[in-house]
């Protein structure tokens, strides 16, 4: 999400990001009037600035992606044609990749040149494992090299099938996907247009597919500030699952979410909050307080309520989502260490320095072993960290 701010908002580099953290604390001297780095929004008052800026800290750390996936289609519709020799190349080029280097690069090449020397590179099975390999390079992150195959995949489909051949949808569909996930929002955006006016002849208006699509193109929407647009294809969204498989499945929950931000993105902070909290009880009734889905909620209605000044519902939330943490078993994984990550800022704004800290320490080391020392959300928390080590006489919220 931070890269949303580098396109959109035109910052280059992460200490412009970093001043989001240091919004949180206060200078022993400051200025009369007080500018968000991101909107430039300005403000006389300390207590404004801070919540104001709190509410980009969620939108860094927690944008309810739509379902971050194409639904687990198949590739496509020729992929049981596929000889076994074939598929266990890409499986063991597969393996291969999780442990990088040139092994996975030369099983790589040896499944493309197996394919076309054995059918043709405009072979629909030379092309299915095309395709397999796209996905693989998605699931592993390697999204130029995803992009470049996916190019060459579409192009030939688009020449040998028609634009309307599953198929042919579904290659778009994934480089849409690609483009997303390199920030190539136009390109993207051109992309889902394409798929979903093409699916609106073909499907059901409440096609889970067509629903996925049309999600996705929101999400590209609201990368790009296009909050009116996005909201407008989120409602419809979440109004066919609630229609279709009702209020309480997870994909409707999932809508509602994203919906959520998109409110609060607008300073609808009253319907974003309506929303979450609907969202919270359901997990809480389905899933039980320690799912990882739970937390997250907590944490994202903890912040809506520190935006609108209810801060003693915002600390009761997330001393309650710390005391299930710490009582859950399994390990963090990104999205957890997200919310852990609000929640320490919740901690540090509310005036609860000790505890603010200690969580933000464990989110460094946990991120750290997690993501790696380069990854842009272990620099960030470090950076915060630092700050906050630093900081002589933080600021307190009076409550």
């Amino acid at each position: 999400m931070r890269n949303h701010y580098v396109d959109v908002h035109n910052f280059k580099n992460h200490s412009d990001i970093h001043l989001i953290a240091l919004s949180i604390q206060v200078q022993s001297e400051t200025p009369e009037k007080l500018s968000c780095p991101l909107c430039h929004d300005e403000f006389s008052s300390l207590q404004r600035y801070h919540k104001h800026a709190a509410r980009h800290l969620e939108q860094l750390a927690l944008f309810a992606i739509p379902i971050d996936s194409l639904e687990g289609e198949d590739t496509n519709s020729n992929a049981e044609n596929d000889s076994i020799e074939e598929n266990d190349q890409v499986s063991i080029a597969s393996a291969a990749q999780d442990s990088g280097g040139e092994a996975f690069k030369e099983l790589d090449m040896q499944v493309i040149e197996a394919s076309e020397g054995k059918f043709g590179a405009d072979h629909p099975d030379a092309l299915s494992n095309m395709a397999k390999l796209v996905v693989t390079y998605q699931n592993q992150g390697l999204w130029k090299e995803a992009g470049e195959l996916g190019v060459k995949v579409l192009e030939t489909r688009k020449e040998k099938l028609t634009a309307n051949h599953p198929d042919t949808l579904y290659s778009m569909s994934s480089l849409a996907f690609t483009y997303s996930k390199q920030h190539r929002w136009k390109e993207a955006e051109g992309l889902w247009l394409e798929v979903v006016e093409t699916y609106k002849k073909m499907l059901e208006p409440d096609d889970s597919t067509m629903l996925n699509r049309i999600s996705q193109l929101a999400f590209v929407y609201w990368n790009q500030g296009r909050w009116e647009e996005a909201e407008e294809l989120q409602v419809q969204v979440m109004e066919a699952r609630k229609k279709k498989l009702g209020a309480e499945h997870p994909d409707t929950l999932h809508g509602m979410a994203s919906l959520a931000l998109t409110y609060s993105s607008q300073s609808r902070r009253e319907e974003a909050g309506e929303l979450e909290l609907q969202v919270l009880e359901v997990y809480k009734k389905n899933l039980g307080v320690d799912h990882v889905n739970t937390l997250v909620s907590m944490s994202n209605l903890a912040l809506t309520y520190q935006d609108q000044g209810r801060l003693k519902e915002a600390e009761g939330l997330v001393v309650e989502m710390m005391e299930t943490y710490k009582k859950r078993s399994g390990t963090d994984d990104p999205v957890l260490l997200s919310s852990l990550n609000i929640a320490a800022f919740i901690f540090k704004g509310l005036g609860h320095d000790r505890e603010g800290m200690e969580l933000m320490r464990h989110c460094v080391q946990s991120s750290r072993h997690l993501l790696g020392p380069s990854h842009p959300d272990y620099i960030f928390r470090s950076q915060a960290l630092a700050e906050w080590e630093a900081q002589q006489a933080p600021f307190r919220i009076s409550s």
